[in-house]
């Protein structure tokens, strides 16, 4: 069995003045893709090809994945390619080939699949949403959830995660009807879920933990809201007494604007509409896929 050589050289007989001249016409073999590494991967991320045959050139090798072609980064010889995959590739398998630009000669095809883009919304993102349901502490038990949207888009690093009006479930951790809790009404809750519009999957989500209890006085109504850094604030009531208001400030993270909770009978409550800001507690990974998050089923 003959050794291949990395070059296939043809002898060439001719008669020139009479004399015999042999000559060597070289023809490059043709690229060969030993490994990919790895073999799963993301839009944007680096990709390192081991093999031979590539072309020493750097202009002069061309990878392709599918029909996206790939940005060379780093060559070494005529055995490493190392190239970033382009950001708009969508989830799916794909044939990746190297093609010697100068030679005219490309490799056998290598799969390589490619996985859904993911971007992590960090710990501590502030998530400021509206309630789209109504919640009180006279009708609402622990584990109750309800609905709330985002009022503003989520946007990590420039792009958008979910859209303003992307659905965010609440949970209720904490509710106690007026004259149960030494004459006090009190309702908390916290975020649990997110689901972009354009997703149909719902990511799990820890936020910060919202608290308010009604307080009756002698003159009127009033709510305290706190939060996990202990924090409250207590505000006057509106209506000649009948009616108590929370004005939200900052408070344990979690905070209104404007009449966030009103407190009717001494109950704590809060109507659709009421702005509230949270923050993350933990980092929240969602796929994106065509600069939109994935539309997949969870």
């Amino acid at each position: 069995m003959k050794k291949m050589l990395p070059k296939t050289c043809v002898l060439l007989t001719f008669v020139a003045g009479g004399i015999a001249v042999l000559a060597c016409g070289c023809e490059k073999a043709r690229p060969a893709i030993a490994k990919v590494s790895p073999e799963e991967v993301r839009p944007g991320s680096t990709v390192t090809i081991a093999g031979k045959g590539f072309s020493d050139k750097p202009a002069a090798s061309v990878v392709k994945v599918g029909e996206a072609e790939a940005r060379v980064k780093r060559q070494g010889a005529d055995s490493l390619l190392v190239v970033e995959l382009p950001k708009n590739l969508k989830p799916g398998n794909y044939d990746l080939v190297v093609t010697d630009r100068s030679a005219k000669s490309a490799s056998r095809p290598v799969r390589l699949r490619v996985l859904h883009e993911v971007v992590t919304i960090p710990a501590g993102t502030s998530l400021k949403v509206r309630a789209t349901d109504g919640v009180s502490s006279g009708q609402s038990r622990a584990g109750d959830t309800f609905r709330l949207a985002l009022d503003q888009p989520l946007v990590v690093n420039g792009r958008t995660v979910a859209e303003a009006g992307s659905e965010i479930l609440g949970r209720v951790t904490h509710a106690e009807e007026s004259g149960r809790v030494s004459g006090r009404a009190e309702l908390g809750f916290t975020l649990t879920e997110l689901k972009p519009t354009h997703a149909q999957r719902a990511y799990p989500i820890e936020t910060d933990a919202f608290h308010a209890q009604a307080k009756g006085t002698k003159k009127r109504d009033a709510a305290t809201i706190g939060g996990g850094a202990g924090l409250g604030a207590v505000i006057g009531g509106i209506a000649g007494g009948k009616k108590g208001a929370l004005i939200g400030a900052g408070v344990g993270g979690a905070a209104g604007t404007g009449v966030a909770v009103a407190t009717r009978g001494k109950e704590v409550e809060v109507s659709s509409g009421v702005r509230f800001t949270f923050r993350l507690k933990q980092p929240v990974e969602v796929e994106m896929t065509g600069g939109q998050p994935v539309a997949s089923a969870r």
